[in-house]
């Protein structure tokens, strides 16, 4: 079996929009591209949190958290 990583990135930036209040799957999709810019440091935190609003959108939060090879 492959040893599969935790996404430290992408799990700070999920741990970020928990700690700003957004704490279930509703929250998290309906951030706005203006609390994006207030919420993330640059473009490739932007471009992590759409991929994870959509990875919330089809329930696969796991695989998003996990290390791609």
């Amino acid at each position: 079996m492959p040893e599969n990583k935790v996404d430290k990135k992408r799990l700070n930036l999920l741990v970020k929009i928990i700690e700003s209040g957004r704490t279930d799957e509703k929250s998290i999709s309906s951030i706005t591209t203006r609390e994006m810019i207030d919420i993330c440091k640059d473009k490739n935190e932007i471009a992590d949190l759409l991929d994870l609003q959509e990875a919330v959108k089809n329930n696969k939060l796991i695989p998003y958290l996990v290390e791609k090879k």
